[in-house]
């Protein structure tokens, strides 16, 4: 497994202080299809577990797109490529992310975990959010979710894959954020 460079912005102070992502005019132009390969690198450090095995069948039978779980070592969630955020949910449990090159993500932090209403979560980044890949998007308190009795396996899932040739996951056992996690390549013209 190739190893990436450290995440930008990752390391939480004790003040929680992290790197703001950029303003929402410095984003990328945007097109529906790929022109070129695209690596979605791991949000979380952990170990990576087949989608089909996410206790959530709307995940495990790619209703929402094809992907990886990911069993998070610790609550530090980053972006897993540059893009803009689309979809921030007020909870910090859910982010979408879009690629210039028209790939969107969304990671689910947890299963169910929209119950908890925002606690042992803390978002960094709000829709509209320019980042790169390494930014912090949030800080997740995983003890808050497992006593509540969630889960907390993290899907990262392509959500448009209709418009690209192939999804396909490049990882296996333990990742670290930044890991190569999934490849997206372009239709064949």
């Amino acid at each position: 497994m190739q190893s990436a460079p450290p995440p930008r912005s990752a390391a939480p102070t004790t003040a929680g202080a992290v790197g703001a992502p950029a303003p929402a005019s410095a984003a990328a132009s945007f097109s529906d299809e790929a022109a070129a390969d695209l690596s979605v690198t791991s949000p979380l450090a952990g170990t990576v577990v087949p989608l089909e095995q996410v206790k959530d069948e709307s995940f495990a039978k790619g209703m929402l797109g094809p992907g990886i779980g990911i069993e998070p070592a610790d609550g530090l969630v980053v972006a897993p490529f540059d893009g803009t955020v689309t979809v921030a949910f007020p909870t910090g449990h859910a982010y979408g992310i879009k690629a210039a090159s028209g790939v969107q993500v969304l990671i689910h932090v947890g299963m169910d975990t929209v119950k908890l209403e925002g606690k042992g979560f803390t978002p960094r980044v709000s829709k509209g959010d320019v980042v790169r890949r390494g930014d912090v998007l949030a800080e997740v308190d995983l003890d808050v979710i497992r006593a509540a009795g969630y889960e907390t396996i993290t899907p990262v899932v392509v959500t448009n894959k209709k418009k690209f040739g192939a999804v396909d996951p490049v990882a296996s056992g333990e990742v670290r954020r930044g890991d190569a996690l999934l490849q997206v390549t372009p239709k064949e013209s």
